[in-house]
């Protein structure tokens, strides 16, 4: 089996796939696993929180703080927080 590809397996068989394959060898049965559409809705959440975490260091970034402080935005929840915090209290203050 170590000189076997998985293409070769699947198009000239294997024993050891033969007795769990598919009706037809060819095609891997992955398309319709629930596992799949959860993986979907797992990176959907991980984009949306990646884009929020975007925009709240854009939003630190042109208020002028340092590129050191706009990276620890990224990195940590809390100091993007408190930094937004800050950038809206000087907002109001009016700079």
């Amino acid at each position: 089996m170590a000189d076997q590809n998985s293409h070769t397996i699947l198009t000239k068989g294997d024993k050891y796939y033969a007795a769990s394959a598919p009706k037809r060898a060819s095609e891997m049965p992955l398309t319709n696993e629930p596992w799949r559409s959860e993986l979907r809705e797992a990176h959907q959440r991980d984009l949306e929180l990646h884009r929020e975490t975007q925009a709240k260091q854009q939003r630190i970034k042109a208020d002028g703080a340092p590129h050191v402080l706009v990276a620890l935005a990224g990195e940590n929840t809390e100091v993007r927080d408190y930094l937004i915090g800050l950038v809206a209290a000087r907002s109001l203050e009016g700079k």
